[in-house]
């Protein structure tokens, strides 16, 4: 069972990550389509990356930690930001947003699933991987506003959890021709070559039915992810 969850798992990951038409309201960075920053890649699956690939701190620089996104939103609205992470232990990261501290966000711990050798323990894999969505001190979901261009920064003076993806969420439609970007892997030529097809863009999968709301538990999400693969002949039902 854990295999398949796995893989399971690791396929939902490719497929939400670049998804190949648009999803309306909602833009996903996988986190390795940063554009700057001392951090590297870890995408090997018997490590980290059991469930796709996750981006990790590089060298220490005296300021500690930043990694930068360059992102496009379609259209004027307030986005809420969701990201995606593991991290065996609190690494809270400070957000900003074109240079506006929105505060901090990531200051959970990731579990590894109850299937797993040992259910409920804090894990650094992807697998283990948890949403948090960045909110003020009061609990309330902090907009980012504005369409056109914009940056986001992650920073910390201490290490960084291990991110797997951004997710930015708004009630405003997105225009009927809007099609998500291409994202393009930041220094892959750091990626071991067997490494490489884990982010590669699927053709033919409905990642329509597969796109699942931040709310659900990795439980819910690992089920629903599993139920759709039995249907579509990817993996045999156990």
């Amino acid at each position: 069972m854990l295999v398949v969850l796995v893989m399971a798992c690791l396929v939902a990951w490719v497929v939400t990550f670049l998804p190949p038409r648009a999803e309306a309201g909602s833009l996903v960075i996988p986190a390795w389509a940063f554009a700057r920053g001392n951090v590297k890649i870890h995408a090997d699956p018997d490590k980290y990356a059991d469930a796709g690939p996750v981006v990790v701190g590089g060298p220490r620089q005296p300021w500690g930690w930043t990694v930068e996104y360059d992102i496009e939103l379609p259209v004027d609205g307030s986005y809420t930001l969701s990201i995606c992470y593991a991290s065996a232990e609190s690494r809270p990261v400070e957000v900003f947003y074109d240079n506006q501290d929105l505060g901090k966000t990531c200051n959970g711990v990731s579990l590894a699933s109850a299937s797993s050798e040992k259910p409920n323990s804090p894990t650094w894999k992807s697998s283990g991987a948890r949403w948090e969505m960045l909110r003020n001190r009061s609990g309330t979901p902090i907009g980012l506003t504005g369409a056109g261009s914009h940056t986001i920064v992650l920073a910390s003076r201490g290490p960084l959890p291990h991110l797997v993806v951004l997710r930015l969420d708004t009630a405003a439609p997105f225009p009927a021709d809007w099609k998500p970007p291409r994202y393009k892997v930041r220094n892959l030529d750091r990626v071991s070559a067997k490494y490489h097809k884990a982010f590669a863009p699927p053709s033919d999968v409905d990642v329509a039915t597969l796109r699942q709301p931040v709310e659900h538990t990795p439980e819910q999400s690992a089920n629903i992810i599993l139920n759709y693969l039995v249907e579509q002949g990817f993996v045999k039902p156990v």
